[in-house]
């Protein structure tokens, strides 16, 4: 368990340093984190998916708009004083100070003398959050707010809102996902460690109880189980994977999906990974290595947007493709609450071209099968790009077979009074659709 109230002030002060950079210049906070800090990342996290309330908060006590550095440390003590609910209050304000004491140009007596006063005022705080206008309260842009309404109604806008507030379980599913005996036996293995689960979640997942290390749990070093969120496996129930067939998977890391496929086809199967980092792609092969599925997975670097998606596939026929494609993480903005901030019209409208350019590279390739999956939940890159692309010569030759739409929905968290964990109802948002080729 993280200690939250210790007097070293290592993991805010890297968590002030990552928000004050993400405030200069954006970017992926979390990735500048060192991974022995959990504290650091979840007062970013936490930061990220309460902004707009933590400013509101913030505001009416600065006579004029902090320094980044400065707001970055105002808004983890404010996340901590908020929010966090299990941080003691000395250790929110004194621990913060103390962080901020080491930022270049923070005078650390005013971030104390806000903090103070958000502590004095906390209960009028909160309350004056609560009546604020729902981008305000759940910490979303007006911009995607106002589309969501337009696209889903007012109530499903509330709801993806609330739901975004929300941390969304580590959910488990063994290889393959359908295997029901191994799911059982992962459970068993988890209660015998201590870490009992109350039950299967969304699709056979099972939810592992917050605050436990997943690396940590039996059979993961094994390779028995990978960490996926059940919206993930739609497009692979739509691709429906044969044993012995030959699969190509576009964007492919950092591999839940890849693995899955390669469970399903089988030792006689075989499948081709390609992804555009070498990054990520190397994390891709670390967790090929874990499950011992290397032998089935080829993997190349390979923009699949690019003329190069052809050279590497060397003109080898494919039974299905999967084309992964990078999105606007619409639908899993709980999960990755910074994305949230990145959101923008004219974003989403330059992803969509791109995703449209990877299906109509796919299509060229001739599999049977092609499935299209983001995990947005934007009409624009969702149908919208089906429609454009059932337009193009390529997509001409596919029947539009099937497509599917999740949104992420939560009911909350419970524990047992043994502490048992009880997962909530929650997805995450995500779209699929199937194209099968015409004359097949």
């Amino acid at each position: 368990m993280v200690d939250k109230s210790s007097s070293n002030p290592s993991g805010r002060a890297a968590a002030i340093r990552a928000i004050a950079g993400w405030l200069r210049g954006g970017g992926f906070p979390a990735r500048s984190l060192p991974p022995e800090s959990p504290l650091a990342l979840e007062i970013v996290q936490g930061v990220m998916r309460n902004l707009a309330a933590l400013d509101f908060a913030i505001a009416p006590l600065c006579r004029r708009r902090p320094s980044p550095a400065a707001r970055a440390a105002l808004l983890a003590g404010a996340w901590q004083l908020l929010v966090a609910g299990d941080i003691p209050d000395y250790a929110a304000v004194s621990e913060t100070v103390s962080a901020a004491r080491a930022m270049p140009g923070v005078m650390p007596g005013f971030v104390n003398g806000v903090l103070r006063n958000i502590l004095r005022s906390r209960d009028r705080i909160l309350g004056d959050i609560s009546r604020a206008p729902l981008e305000v309260r759940t910490s979303f842009p007006g911009e995607l707010v106002a589309r969501w309404r337009r696209d889903f109604g007012d109530d499903t806008a509330r709801e993806l809102c609330e739901a975004g507030r929300g941390i969304p379980p580590t959910t488990v599913f063994p290889l393959p996902f359908s295997d029901t005996s191994a799911s059982l036996a992962i459970l068993a293995d988890f209660a015998a460690v201590g870490a009992a689960c109350a039950g299967k979640a969304a699709s056979g997942g099972i939810a592992v109880p917050r605050g436990i290390p997943v690396a940590g749990l039996p059979g993961y070093a094994e390779g028995r189980f990978i960490v996926q969120d059940a919206a993930t496996l739609t497009p692979i129930e739509l691709l429906g994977p044969k044993p012995g067939e030959s699969v190509l998977d576009l964007c492919a890391a950092p591999g839940g999906k890849t693995m899955q496929i390669a469970a399903l086809v089988g030792e006689a199967g075989h499948v081709v990974a390609l992804d555009a980092s070498a990054r990520r792609l190397e994390r891709l092969r670390e967790n090929l290595r874990r499950t011992h599925l290397s032998g089935r997975v080829e993997t190349a670097v390979c923009d699949a947007s690019s003329p190069d998606l052809a050279r590497i596939a060397g003109g080898r026929r494919f039974d299905a493709i999967l084309a992964d494609v990078p999105c606007s993480n619409s639908g899993v903005m709980a999960r990755r609450p910074d994305a949230r901030w990145r959101w923008s019209a004219d974003e989403v409208a330059r992803l969509a071209r791109l995703q449209l350019s990877i299906l109509e590279n796919a299509a060229a390739l001739g599999a049977a099968r092609i499935v299209y999956s983001t995990c947005s939940i934007d009409p624009v890159e969702d149908a919208g790009v089906v429609a454009a692309f059932a337009a193009t010569p390529a997509g001409a030759a596919y029947a539009h077979a099937a497509s599917k739409l999740s949104l992420p929905v939560s009911h909350g968290y419970a524990f047992e009074r043994d502490g048992r964990f009880l997962p909530p109802d929650w997805r995450d948002g995500a779209f699929a659709a199937l194209f099968t080729l015409r004359n097949k």
